[in-house]
């Protein structure tokens, strides 16, 4: 709940309430009464565990419009490889335009290996 909270305080912060919401959705159970689908949806650093792969996608791809953008970055150095099984599904499953690309995010102290993965429905 704190991250939420977060996620909704930047949404004040950069002025675009109205525009954006916060959802929080269980793909594991998701709700049975919401029926709302958007155009975008953002994840960041969701895909831990590969058998919550199945789940996720299948969240995704009913809770995405036609021709809605599916964009998440995550963690490209997880020792389980939940993000290739990730990209490998959608591809799989779900007909439409899907690229995945590499990052490294830098400080001063370390580096952070990032995926990109954009996914557009048909």
């Amino acid at each position: 709940e704190e991250l939420l909270g977060n996620l909704d305080y930047n949404i004040r912060a950069n002025r675009v309430t109205g525009t954006c919401e916060v959802v929080r959705i269980d793909w594991h159970a998701p709700p049975s009464d919401l029926d709302e689908r958007f155009g975008v949806i953002i994840g960041s650093d969701i895909a831990y565990y590969c058998n919550d792969i199945p789940p996720l996608v299948t969240t995704i791809l009913s809770r995405l419009l036609p021709g809605g953008v599916f964009v998440c970055m995550n963690r490209s150095d997880r020792q389980e490889p939940a993000l290739d099984h990730l990209v490998q599904r959608l591809k799989d499953i779900a007909p439409g335009e899907l690229s995945r690309q590499e990052y490294t995010l830098c400080d001063t102290f370390s580096t952070t290996p990032l995926s990109l993965v954009v996914y557009r429905a048909p």
